[in-house]
């Protein structure tokens, strides 16, 4: 591969797929520097590589006020 890449997977469930075989692959033929942001709904799936550095972020569902201004802007725009 020419250059650095982000791969993103987003709403990984360790039941479908061995996450830790698939993130040595896709790092194997990635380029130095390419970067892996992967999403799951529970912190408890995630489970370090030994030869990877990772960072941890638990993110906080939004407030419902906040949802539903998200939907009404989507679906009505901004008026």
């Amino acid at each position: 591969m020419k250059g650095k890449c982000l791969i993103v997977l987003d709403d990984v469930w360790t039941t479908r797929i061995d996450v830790d075989e698939l993130l040595k692959d896709l790092l194997s033929i990635s380029c130095q520097g390419s970067k892996i942001l992967m999403t799951m709904r529970s912190a408890e799936d995630i489970t370090p590589m030994t030869d990877c550095r990772y960072f941890k972020y638990q993110l906080q569902g939004l407030p419902e006020d906040d949802c539903w201004s998200i939907i009404k802007n989507v679906a009505f725009g901004h008026g």
